[in-house]
C-alpha cells in the first residue's frame, strides 16, 4: 500500500492543473 506515493502524484497533478485552472 503505497498511500504516500498516490498522494504525491495526486499532489503534482492538482499543481499543475491548479497552475493553468484554479479550482477548489
Amino acid at each position: 500500500r503505497d498511500v504516500n506515493s498516490a498522494l504525491n502524484i495526486l499532489a503534482l497533478g492538482h499543481e499543475r492543473l491548479a497552475g493553468g485552472i484554479p479550482v477548489l
